[in-house]
């Protein structure tokens, strides 16, 4: 896998991942954990490419997927975070 920064502008950074996947739910399996965090947003995806490659010997050949996502990170501010306040509840009714 390798990731590169294409452009940091005002609060947010894009970069993109170029990897393989064995499958396309292996792909979007990794595409949810990208989208599930706090700190990237607009994740897309721009190419894949179904690969297939030969093993030697009499093994059949492997199926792979290339694959190029960009999506844009942005650190949150410690302000940001929600606070709760902290409460304490009696012991006895």
């Amino acid at each position: 896998m390798q990731i590169a920064q294409l452009d940091a502008g005002e609060g947010a950074t894009r970069f993109s991942v170029e990897g393989r996947s064995i499958g396309t739910i292996a792909l979007s399996r990794f595409w949810d954990g990208l989208e599930a965090s706090d700190f990237i947003r607009n994740v897309r995806l721009l190419s894949t490419e179904h690969l297939v490659e030969p093993i030697s010997g009499s093994r059949p050949p492997r199926t792979r997927y290339s694959f190029v996502l960009e999506a844009e990170y942005e650190a949150r501010a410690s302000h940001s975070a929600e606070s709760l306040p902290l409460t304490a509840r009696p012991e006895f009714p």
